[in-house]
């Protein structure tokens, strides 16, 4: 999905698909990726680093090989975007796969030597990012090092709308996901009757500004919390405090079904959805949206569209 995002909206050649990262160019700034929906994150390729093994003996080696990078080019693209300096303060994020003798700490200060050396910036330690105005990103997999220079400020997944957050709320790239993968229309009534922080309507209505969200939780606090997200990303949400399993939308017909109900792990089910005999997850399914409806978590409706919500 976010692959299909990526050459949709921006018309970006995809060029690689590897783990957790996807590799695409542009052959100028172009501001819609700071827009980008269902990606954690986006940044500027600074290149590869080889030969970085297990052994402890490639952290030395890393620092002395991330010098050859273009990192000053990376600052001079990432101008484009934001005004930073070459000498502001800056952290270094790092995560890798497999066994090494090092652990993510120790990569970060390696890589950050090296930026250290180049730029003129100081590090900011792990335990305190707070004063990083640059943020760069290590990724190692086998014997080669990623690196890259963070677009944003802060993460793209980082929703500056949701204040408040129940235990279990949906990542909001996964949520924007789940809503492009259920073909949102405009003027169409898309429901989510387990909303929690309203995160997947949120969303949606960032999507298609157009759609009409119905969404609706048992819990009364989540369907504050949901207000109030959706005031701070400036959304207009239909709420209510209803049970999943019985709701009482009147001659409404939706459009769209988008949810992600609870599982009894994290949230727990309640009222139709706890019920003895819906508790396996293709039944719980089943009673969030309708009972004789086929199970689906993103499901088209066979009745005609609607103007809207009533």
């Amino acid at each position: 999905m976010a692959a299909a995002e990526i050459s949709g909206r921006l018309g970006a050649p995809v060029t690689a698909i590897r783990h957790r990262q996807i590799h695409f160019e542009l052959p100028s700034p172009d501001p819609a990726l700071l827009d980008l929906r269902t990606v954690d994150d986006v940044f500027i390729s600074c290149g590869t680093v080889t030969d970085i093994d297990h052994t402890r003996a490639s952290l030395p080696l890393l620092t002395d090989k991330a010098l050859s990078l273009d990192l000053a080019g990376a600052m001079a693209r990432l101008a484009n975007f934001r005004a930073v300096g070459s000498a502001d303060p800056f952290d270094a994020v790092a995560s890798f796969l497999g066994r090494r003798n090092y652990n993510r700490f120790e990569i970060e200060e390696a890589l950050g030597r090296a930026v250290a050396r180049q730029l003129d910036g100081e590090q900011q330690s792990h335990r305190d990012r707070s004063r990083a105005q640059i943020s760069w990103r290590i990724h190692l997999a086998e014997n080669e090092a990623l690196v890259g220079l963070r677009i944003a400020p802060v993460p793209l997944h980082r929703r500056s709308y949701k204040g408040a957050a129940p235990p279990g709320t949906l990542h909001p790239p996964v949520a924007a996901a789940m809503a492009l993968i259920a073909g949102l229309r405009p003027y169409g009534l898309l429901l989510d009757p387990c909303c929690g922080a309203g995160t997947i309507g949120i969303e949606a209505a960032g999507l298609q500004p157009e759609l009409h969200p119905l969404l609706s939780d048992l819990r009364p606090r989540a369907v504050r919390m949901t207000r109030d997200n959706a005031r701070a990303a400036a959304r207009s949400i239909h709420l209510a405090v209803a049970d999943a399993g019985q709701l009482s939308l009147g001659h409404r017909a939706v459009d769209r079904i988008v949810c992600n109900p609870p599982w009894d792990r994290t949230v727990e089910a309640g009222a139709s959805c706890a019920t003895p005999q819906l508790r396996c997850g293709e039944k719980r399914r089943e009673c969030c949206i309708r009972r004789d409806a086929p199970s689906s978590c993103a499901r088209k409706s066979s009745r005609p569209n609607s103007p809207g919500p009533a």
